[in-house]
């Protein structure tokens, strides 16, 4: 993290890679430092770690948000200063992280929703930190928010489809959305800057994109203009492929909305490919064919095997996800299991070291017996006591009857919601900050149809 600093400092922004000068040093990386930072906080709850951010944040923020970046409508684009740029696309759509892909016709004249969702968070973030630390006067912590809420309103102004209920890139050069549909269009939701309506319309979405292995990137691989000369060299960020990164993107974002069921079954789906292909080869991959469960991927830059952000988004999709144990940027944790139905009525266990918080080590037990009994024993043991927020879910039709803690009764203390949309109907039971003791701590969940 203070090797990106040093980055922002010397270059005014993170490189996209580490290669010639003359191309290198024009190029970023998509904005995901500020939340790279958040996620530093949350495990830490170290201020002085804030205190040497804030001022990298804010020279990022100019970078992105000056000319040439700064296109129209008071949104940004990628777009790469090199020489080089100005003769192709190529990289302008490095920049984006998504090369190669049909999600653009011409990158340089279209407004991405995944950047502009993330500067929204860029701006949002700043606000919060300023509010963390006590600094700043109040009419900048207004700038920030301010900053916010207008992004926020033109990504729905500009990249909300409404004829197709999604969300897309914008392009200049047709004055309206792009053709492709792709998992970008999932970035306003884990960033939480859509309405529950919007979200559903997405969530819906999800049916097209959801294959056998996982989320197909974009849902088809046509493409024309120049990128037709490209095709050859392999569409990687296309139909079929699935990429571990877009994963963790859409399931939170589904997850920020309380599509639980759906996010543990894409959760599902991607752990078992990349474990059967484990399983197979030995190592694993940067991408995968998530239609064929397999690696036959047509990639311009080769499969290459590792890998870095899969097995990372591997235990984060199992660990925040399935079994929902995650930082709380306040302090202390939150813990919101989403045990897909093929793993019910079954015995779970994990350990956790130095995570969710720096210091703490976790062990966590789950005994499903609802074929028997009709309860859920939740066994959790710390190595210091901590402030915890709980969040049981139940299929429509069931009741929580009983939240014991350590053998206390607690039901009242929950508030009870009924979710209801077109994909998922639950009950949601939800709590404040619980304090669980150092050593074992049992939670008992008892229901009934």
């Amino acid at each position: 993290m203070k090797n990106f600093i040093t980055e922002i400092e010397k270059m005014g922004f993170i490189l996209n890679y580490n290669g010639p000068g003359w191309i290198s040093k024009t190029r970023s990386q998509p904005p995901f430092f500020s939340q790279m930072v958040l996620e530093l906080f949350a495990l830490t709850n170290d201020k002085t770690l804030l205190q040497e951010f804030i001022e990298p944040l804010k020279m990022e923020y100019k970078f992105w948000t000056s000319p040439p970046k700064l296109f129209k409508f008071g949104l940004t684009r990628y777009y790469d200063t090199s020489l080089f740029s100005k003769f192709q696309q190529y990289s302008t759509m490095a920049e984006s992280g998504w090369d190669f892909t049909n999600r653009f016709r011409n990158i340089k004249k279209s407004l991405p929703v995944d950047l502009n969702s993330l500067l929204a968070l860029l701006e949002r973030t700043i606000g919060q930190i300023l509010e963390i630390l006590g600094d700043g006067s109040p009419e900048e912590a207004k700038k920030w928010e301010q900053l916010f809420k207008k992004r926020v309103d033109l990504i729905n102004q500009y990249m909300w489809d409404d004829s197709r209920k999604f969300f897309y890139d914008f392009s200049t050069a047709r004055n309206g959305p792009e053709k492709s549909s792709s998992l970008a269009g999932y970035f306003p939701l884990w960033a939480e800057i859509v309405d529950r309506a919007r979200a559903a319309w997405c969530a819906k979405k999800l049916e097209e994109f959801l294959n056998p292995g996982g989320l197909t990137t974009t849902l088809d691989d046509k493409i024309d203009g120049f990128w037709v000369l490209m095709k050859p060299w392999g569409l990687q960020w296309c139909y079929p492929a699935g990429w571990a990164p877009l994963h963790w993107i859409v399931i939170k974002g589904l997850c920020n909305y309380d599509y639980d069921i759906l996010a543990a079954e894409a959760s599902l789906r991607f752990l078992q490919l990349v474990s059967e292909i484990f399983d197979e080869k030995g190592v694993i991959f940067e991408k995968y064919n998530v239609v064929d469960k397999d690696t036959r991927v047509r990639a311009s830059q080769g499969m290459h095997i590792g890998f870095g952000w899969t097995n990372s988004v591997f235990q984060t999709l199992l660990g925040r996800i399935i079994l929902g144990v995650e930082p709380r940027l306040k302090g202390g944790f939150r813990f919101a299991p989403r045990i897909p139905e093929k793993w019910q009525n079954q015995t779970i266990s994990a350990s956790f070291n130095n995570y969710p918080k720096l210091g703490l080590k976790l062990t966590l037990m789950i005994e499903d017996k609802r074929k028997e009994e009709q309860i859920i024993d939740y066994l959790m043991t710390i190595n210091k006591a901590s402030e915890v927020e709980l969040r049981f879910f139940k299929k429509e039709g069931e009741t929580f009857t009983s939240i014991l803690i350590n053998n206390e009764e607690r039901l009242s203390e929950f508030r009870i919601e009924e979710i209801g949309n077109s994909i998922e109907n639950k009950v949601i039971a939800s709590s404040g900050a619980v304090t669980l003791k150092s050593g074992q701590n049992k939670i008992v969940i008892s229901q009934t149809e």
